[in-house]
């Protein structure tokens, strides 16, 4: 975070009109970041928004699942991973654009259908992405690092050999009979 916030200067720098007093550091975590929260010369500042000092530098961590459940709060509580806040967003938050984001609207969808089991894990989300939009790949894509004997060994004998024609068939035989008598 500190190096790109160094890159933002210089880009921003060049200009003369912004100086690095201008930029603020922010890092968002859902849950409580224990390791870094016991770091020297961190702060509370309120429930759920901590200060931590480096380099000369404010961060302000804010911790979604701390922060209290308030209308000015509703969009972060989304992404609390406290399925109480997150019910209160949908119920409370005032979209300022029609569309809004189509991640958060993805994620908002499958809450309305499924109701809200939490955690809900990064991994899961990956993993429901990829089965919803694995069909939009073409097959050369689909099975990229995909070993053919794991796939061929999920099919009995008489099923894998309706592909190839009898000419074929006897070709390979032929093929697999010289290299056993070499």
């Amino acid at each position: 975070m500190i190096g790109h916030y160094v890159n933002y200067c210089k880009v921003l720098g060049r200009d003369g009109r912004r100086r690095s007093d201008d930029i603020r550091l922010y890092a968002v975590s859902t849950r409580r970041p224990k390791k870094i929260l016991f770091l020297p010369g961190v702060t509370k500042a309120k429930p759920g928004v901590y200060d931590l000092r480096v380099l000369s530098r404010e961060i302000r961590i804010l911790v979604l699942s701390e922060m209290p459940t308030e209308q000015r709060n509703a969009i972060l509580s989304l992404f609390s991973f406290d399925a109480e806040k997150v019910k209160y967003a949908m119920e409370h938050y005032q979209w300022q654009q029609e569309d809004g984001s189509t991640a958060i609207n993805q994620l908002l969808e499958q809450y309305a259908l499924e109701g809200i089991a939490m955690p809900y894990t990064m991994e899961q989300f990956r993993k429901e992405y990829i089965k919803a939009h694995l069909g939009e790949l073409v097959i050369d894509d689909r099975l990229k690092g995909v070993d053919s004997k794991d796939v061929l060994s999920r099919f009995d004998p008489e099923t894998r050999l309706k592909g190839p024609n009898i000419e074929q068939i006897e070709a390979y035989l032929k093929k697999l009979k010289k290299r056993k008598m070499n």
